[in-house]
């Protein structure tokens, strides 16, 4: 457990609150999901909610919850009743990716609270070259335990850049949201693309999705947290 004390003098949010906590080391996940107050009558949105050490279900490496795939003949077709396609990103530029990392907090000089730098050391002795990342979490953290929770964290998170994949996909097809996969899951990806003609298997978290119901579309979010 650790706790964070707020006054009103900080002029902060509660969504900032929330993202600083859910930055630091172990910090909490969440997420606000919208339901009908009456599900006969479906004239109220509510909004609800949700707070966890972790959103989603942690799968066992032979098991995934949910494989999202195409099943292309070529790189010009997607065949298969989702009827999927992605796009790939990938990025280490500024913010997106770093191997060594402190965490500070307000303040001048030596009077500037700062944690231990966060080191990739494994990178490092690879060849790698330092990638310095430096960054406030939040204006008024004096503890240095907590700054170090803050860069161990991010660097969890920068180390080995940002990739993910987009899938736009027909949301009443397996895998189905709601059914086969919730935000946070672990997940399985067989996909074929141009830039994959001979196919790409991974595994990783759903961290994100957008639903066109016009269009009744499904945009999942892939992170490849082994990349």
């Amino acid at each position: 457990l650790f706790s964070r004390e707020y006054r009103l003098t900080d002029r902060r949010s509660v969504l900032q609150a929330l993202q600083e906590l859910s930055e630091a080391e172990s910090g909490p996940e969440w997420t606000i999901d919208v339901d009908w107050e009456d599900a006969d009558k479906r004239n109220v949105i509510q909004k609800i909610f949700r707070v966890r050490s972790r959103l989603g279900t942690a799968a066992p490496e032979s098991e995934p919850l949910a494989i999202f795939q195409t099943t292309a003949h070529s790189v010009f077709q997607t065949l298969g009743s989702a009827e999927a396609r992605y796009r790939f990103r990938q990025d280490y530029g500024l913010g997106k990716g770093a191997n060594y990392v402190v965490a500070y907090s307000s303040g001048q000089g030596e009077d500037q609270p700062s944690s231990t730098p966060a080191i990739a050391t494994e990178l490092l002795d690879a060849g790698f070259p330092i990638y310095e990342q430096h960054y406030q979490p939040a204006t008024d953290i004096i503890d240095t335990a907590a700054l170090n929770a803050h860069a161990q964290a991010e660097l969890a998170r920068r180390r080995n850049g940002w990739q993910a994949f987009h899938l736009e996909m027909r949301w009443d097809a397996y895998p189905r949201y709601g059914v086969d996969w919730q935000l946070g899951d672990d997940v399985a990806w067989q996909l074929i693309g141009h830039r994959h003609p001979g196919g790409i298997s991974g595994r990783g978290r759903v961290i994100g999705f957008s639903l066109d119901m016009q269009r009744q579309i499904i945009v999942p979010i892939l992170h490849n947290e082994e990349a």
